[in-house]
């Protein structure tokens, strides 16, 4: 995924082995959450 809107959902409804996090984190942690994954994704992790 090479989007923030893609990530975000991703973490907040979740996919295959993930969990949906959107009952247990407010937007702005789903936010955080995304944006470091993003951010990390970018430098080749």
């Amino acid at each position: 995924m090479d989007s923030l809107k893609d990530i975000k959902n991703q973490v907040s409804n979740g996919k295959s082995a993930m969990p949906a996090f959107k009952n247990k984190l407010s937007d702005k942690q789903i936010e955080d959450v995304a944006t470091y994954v993003l951010e990390q994704a970018e430098k080749g992790w």
